[in-house]
């Protein structure tokens, strides 16, 4: 059984040339910074992925200030991609991401886990200290190591690539996130019938499948096929 492949990514700042020297990261420009990342993103994922940008895909506030190859690189972006929003990420961006089929949220919330863009809980400099695991950007590595409970999925921390959800979290957190995801991704896109083939958690017992719908509408018209 194929599970669903889901991948995670913060702060790319596509665009942003003084990034290079704020995080010491190694391009020798914007220009080449912005194909690395690109090649990297879909090197590592597949059209079939969802793969959650946990904000600050860039800080240029509208798509002219980009310019057109710059533009089409984004467009070229695999995956089913979702934007958690950072500071960075105009309304502007937010929509013209929208129009290229990401879904747009700012925050994802479910059971032992949050997915958010800023580590720190909201107007503070405290960072959470619940029991949920925090997973987020926005610090670049800055908070040190990945902890059990708090893990940066940004490009400064992941050599500049997205990182793959199996790899940072427990199995049993696995099943969760990816139940939630895919959930939330089918509601966000609209009707579009049966889009997953995933795997959700019952109990204990794991491989127990579930066909997710977009509505209720699809689940009734599905079961009439």
């Amino acid at each position: 059984m194929t599970l669903q492949n889901i991948w995670l990514v913060s702060d790319t700042h596509i665009n942003h040339a003084n990034i290079i020297k704020y995080c010491d990261r190694p391009f020798s420009d914007v220009n080449v910074m912005n194909e690395e990342i690109v090649a990297a993103w879909n090197k590592a994922v597949q059209d079939d992925d969802i793969i959650v940008h946990t904000g600050d895909f860039t800080i240029a506030r509208r798509p002219s200030q980009l310019g057109l190859k710059t533009l089409e690189l984004i467009a070229s972006l695999k995956g089913r991609k979702v934007l958690v929003y950072g500071n960075h990420d105009s309304k502007h961006f937010q929509q013209h991401l929208k129009s290229l089929g990401w879904c747009v949220m700012p925050e994802i919330l479910g059971d032992g886990f949050r997915i958010i863009h800023s580590p720190y809980k909201p107007r503070t400099r405290e960072l959470y200290d619940d029991n949920l695991v925090t997973i987020h950007g926005h610090s670049h590595g800055s908070l040190g190591l990945n902890t059990a409970q708090r893990i940066d999925v940004g490009i400064d921390v992941f050599k500049y690539r997205p990182v793959n959800l199996t790899d940072i979290v427990s199995k049993e957190l696995y099943y969760k996130i990816m139940h939630k995801i895919t959930n939330l991704y089918a509601k966000e896109m609209g009707c579009l019938g049966v889009i997953f083939d995933t795997v959700v958690m019952c109990g204990e017992l794991y491989g127990t499948t579930e066909r997710v719908y977009c509505s209720e509408s699809c689940w009734e018209n599905a079961k009439g096929k």
